[in-house]
């Protein structure tokens, strides 16, 4: 993608974002719902719009949930297949922006290990592709006495 490209989507963006919070405070009319479906919209075609299919994109949060509002954060899972031969695009342009670029080794260890901390993954929305990876990875690596001593771990 080239740059005047990427700046363009990055104006729709916020743009957008910003017409959104504007009817959110002087629209009666308006729902925190409205919002909510709109933000997920423009924010999944701004993150299509700045990575090609060859990286798998989560998204979590409020984002991921499909509750997002123009004060939002965006949280990201760039996943590629391996850290050292691939340098994928990021969101440079915009505020609020938490991503992490993993790879699939990590995500599986991750996953053998705590589902806790492998729910900010699993939990996610995945936006750029059909890639089974995640949930055949987490049916492999799940029971339900796995489940239970992760929910009492979580909230010792």
């Amino acid at each position: 993608m080239n740059n005047n490209s990427h700046e363009s989507d990055d104006s729709v963006f916020l743009n957008s974002k910003n017409t959104i919070q504007d009817n959110l405070y002087n629209n009666a009319s308006y729902t925190s719902f409205n919002a909510m479906e709109e933000m997920t919209e423009i924010a999944d075609k701004y993150i299509l719009s700045t990575f090609d299919h060859s990286v798998d994109v989560v998204v979590g949060g409020s984002l991921g949930r499909r509750e997002m509002l123009p004060n939002s954060d965006i949280d990201l899972f760039i996943i590629i297949d391996d850290l050292s031969t691939q340098n994928p695009n990021s969101l440079k342009n915009i505020d609020k922006i938490e991503s992490r670029t993993i790879d699939k080794f990590f995500i599986g260890e991750l996953i053998k290990k705590s589902l806790v901390d492998g729910n900010r993954i699993i939990d996610g929305r995945l936006i750029n592709s059909e890639n089974k990876y995640f949930s055949d990875y987490v049916d492999e690596n799940n029971s339900k006495d796995r489940q239970l001593a992760n929910i009492i771990s979580e909230f010792r």
